[in-house]
């Protein structure tokens, strides 16, 4: 058969495998024929990463578009951002403008998700007052971004989507806004119509710190009464993040189907970690699930009467390690669990490693001072679960990609996820282990 007459299906099942398995055979694919080019560039272009590297780069990008218009059919994720390493510095040197963020979303078309990402986002200012720009893709993304501060009020007066996610966003003066241009009423009616939203941390400009501490909790508190997906970053050391959640799910919580939580971290460096010792002292295991400072609060999801899917951030550190919360991470997670709807099908467990304990014995981990027969005896609890997820979210070493908020970053290698195969399954029923899915 002549592979040029194959059928359009299966040439896109070839560049499917390629696209998982060798993307620059893909991309070698794409220059064979004209035949060919259409079912390589369908995935090539599916998710397409714009490397932030200098100041025309969306503007190119815009024009190479123009001059395939072809390609704009075939993108449906787009990412924008600056390159870095983990614990490396922004350099914002090429900012990105709300005029660049907009043009590309209208655009393009097809596009369902678009993720900034690692860069300075600067809005276009005349006078103290913004530009109304609209920004009309289904999911916006913004991942530790610097914002000036007037760009928040422009991105939420003008998306016009159903998720929005933001995590560790900050803020810095622009050289042509007032001093008070967050000062003002921020519109937060754009939210009604979400259906997923994600809140991360808030890094407070030095000047403002009132004004941008609260605009975490405003967003929380305008969430819309009919969410389906919602995760959060929860401040287990701050009871103002408790109250703003609890009241969150108590009202809202009924139609939420994923909910995504990640814990913040403690080292012994930080002021709040006297606190942990002394809630710590004297206090007690009243039901079996373990020891956790007194005064941490339980997040109630009795009202969440809807929820298949839960997801945990935990830490995984080098034991024993006093310097941590790792260890009550997890059993704030089995306490939650312990209390959940019995409607879940997937729980998923995201391992935030400490450098390099990936790559070191199990047995030098926090895993191994987890209960696991009392994570075993809640896990039975839920008959319709179907499977439990475990997956990587450290950053690692030279990857230079973006991902979005608790979703895998990497696979887990080989000889770790045998180890703790072997490691649970000395602890658990077989019928749980059974459940085991690692990513």
């Amino acid at each position: 058969m002549d592979p040029l007459a194959l059928p359009t299906e299966l040439k896109l099942l070839i560049a499917r495998v390629l696209w998982n398995l060798d993307k620059r055979s893909l991309v070698a694919l794409s220059l064979v024929s004209r035949d060919w080019r259409a079912p390589a560039q369908t995935f090539i272009f599916q998710t397409y990463n714009l490397r932030i590297t200098g100041d025309r780069i969306i503007q190119d990008f815009l024009h190479f578009l123009q001059s395939s218009p072809h390609i704009l059919s075939y993108i449906r994720s787009l990412r924008c951002g600056e390159p870095k390493r983990p614990f490396e510095r922004l350099s914002f040197d090429h900012p990105v403008s709300v005029a660049d963020i907009c043009a590309l979303t209208s655009t393009i078309p097809s596009l369902r998700t678009l993720t900034i990402f690692n860069c300075l986002v600067s809005a276009d200012c005349c006078c103290g007052r913004p530009v109304e720009w609209t920004i009309s893709v289904p999911t916006l993304v913004l991942s530790e971004v610097v914002l000036q501060e007037c760009t928040l009020k422009v991105f939420l007066s003008g998306f016009k989507g159903s998720a929005f996610s933001f995590a560790e966003i900050s803020f810095t003066p622009a050289d042509r806004c007032g001093s008070q241009a967050l000062a003002g009423t921020l519109d937060f009616e754009p939210l009604v119509g979400c259906k997923s939203i994600y809140t991360g941390g808030i890094i407070s400009h030095e000047n403002y710190p009132r004004i941008l501490s609260e605009i975490r909790y405003n967003i929380l508190a305008r969430c819309p009464p009919v969410l389906n997906k919602f995760g959060t970053v929860c401040d287990l050391f701050d009871p103002r993040d408790f109250t703003a959640i609890n009241e969150l799910l108590h009202t809202k919580g009924r139609h939420i189907e994923d909910l995504q939580l990640a814990f913040s971290t403690l080292t012994m460096a930080d002021e709040k970690f006297a606190a942990l010792y002394d809630g710590l002292v004297n206090a007690r295991d009243t039901d079996g699930l373990g020891v956790l400072p007194k005064f941490w609060r339980t997040l109630s999801l009795s009202e969440c009467r809807s929820l298949r899917s839960i997801t945990f951030s935990l830490a995984v550190n080098g034991e024993p390690n006093v310097e941590s919360t790792a260890i009550l991470q997890w059993r704030y997670a089995l306490r939650l669990l312990a209390a959940a709807p019995r409607t879940l099908t997937l729980i998923r467990l995201g391992m935030d490693f400490e450098l390099y304990v990936i790559d070191a014995s199990i047995k030098r981990c926090t895993l191994t001072m987890v209960d696991w027969k009392k994570w075993d005896e809640v896990l039975k609890g839920f008959g319709a679960l179907q499977r439990v997820e475990w997956f990587r979210l450290d950053m690692m070493g030279d990857d230079l990609s973006y991902y979005e908020p608790l979703q895998p970053r990497g696979s887990l290698p080989q000889r770790f996820t045998q180890a703790l195969t072997t490691h649970l399954g000395e602890r658990m029923s077989d019928a749980t282990c059974k459940l085991f899915r690692y990513i």
